[in-house]
């Protein structure tokens, strides 16, 4: 399936682009072309791997769509946040967007 036959990809595609400014607030350059899958899970969520760079080191972000009419991230990002407090080593949440998953 190609992006113009996913919708959710087309939106995280905008989004990112959306997002350029606050990423690059955060230290991160990033190329929302080089969207490719990297996963999904039991649930209705979907990972997407982006290419990027953090000051100059070339990197990647994953990128985690959940369709709000499926699934809240809420409970994602309590449980996120819960276990880096707790000193467990969980993957950093850079940006979020509660309305769009």
């Amino acid at each position: 399936m190609n992006a113009s036959e996913d919708p959710r990809r087309t939106l995280a595609e905008q989004w990112l682009k959306q997002q350029a400014a606050a990423l690059a607030a955060l230290g991160w350059s990033v190329d929302p072309a080089s969207l490719t899958a990297a996963s999904s899970d039991a649930s209705f969520r979907r990972y997407f791997r982006i290419a990027g760079q953090k000051y100059s080191q070339s990197t990647s972000l994953i990128l985690m769509d959940a369709p709000p009419d499926k699934e809240s991230i809420g409970p994602f990002l309590s449980i996120a946040t819960l276990l880096r407090k707790a000193g467990v080593n969980a993957p950093t949440i850079w940006l979020h967007d509660t309305s769009q998953g």
